[in-house]
């Protein structure tokens, strides 16, 4: 069944069209008639609906809204990039994109000395959350927030079980994760091209962010994100099994 994303806080009964994008793969693609079913979310609830309209434009109907258990337990704040002239997607738009495939809970960017100048396009964000979370039926989306620098983030981080990525770290990222997690949530923080200084890493390290490295490899910045969220998706749905 087709997942599309509604708007937020529908009722039975209620009527919507969805998106140009959707409608288009709907009725193109999927060649859906009227009676036929599609299953639609906000991010926190399931609709299962009804086609009511299928000629030129598609209007759907709510047949059931049923709140979603979020279990999510990733957050990531990732050094912020912004948007390139060439149009040409960024290793940020990349690590959301995998973010929205692998259920991540929150994703925030952040600025640091060695951040990339450009401006961050949220709403070119939420678009990439988005298409990546249909194509993979995942019904959650993630939060898309900024904070100005690293004292900011150090603020965020306390009170939870916080890893930052570091390739000097002597912990490794999986044992952090099997060894010393809190089952409830980790935060991972990945810093920018170039690294962060010594002096927003301590920043860190005082508010209770734990370092941890990926492995041997130096990896890129977007590629270490991806990595690092991979791994605690995996440990982490190993865990709530045991």
């Amino acid at each position: 069944m087709k997942l599309i994303f509604a708007p937020a806080h529908l009722q039975c009964g209620d009527r919507f069209s969805p998106s140009k994008t959707d409608q288009r793969h709907l009725l193109k693609v999927l060649r859906l008639q009227r009676g036929d079913e599609v299953e639609g979310s906000d991010g926190a609830v399931r609709y299962r609906c009804k086609v009511v309209r299928a000629n030129s434009k598609v209007e759907l109907e709510v047949a059931t809204a049923e709140t979603m258990e979020d279990s999510r337990r990733i957050a990531l704040a990732l050094a912020r990039e912004g948007a390139r002239f060439t149009g040409a997607p960024t290793g940020f738009e990349f690590a959301v994109s995998a973010a929205a495939q692998l259920s991540v809970k929150e994703i925030i960017a952040f600025g640091c000395a060695r951040q990339d100048p450009g401006k961050l396009r949220m709403d070119r964000l939420r678009r990439v959350a988005v298409e990546s979370a249909k194509q993979t039926g995942c019904p959650f989306l993630p939060s898309l927030s900024e904070l100005p620098d690293v004292p900011s983030l150090a603020a965020c981080v306390q009170d939870t079980y916080a890893l930052l990525l570091d390739h000097g770290a002597r912990l490794s990222l999986m044992d952090a994760l099997t060894e010393r997690v809190d089952p409830s949530a980790v935060f991972l923080i990945v810093g920018p091209p170039g690294d962060l200084t010594e002096e927003e890493k301590q920043s860190l390290r005082n508010a209770g962010a734990v370092p941890a490295r990926l492995g041997a490899e130096l990896l890129r910045s977007e590629t270490a994100a991806v990595v690092a969220m991979g791994v605690a998706a995996v440990t982490l749905a190993r865990t709530a099994r045991t």
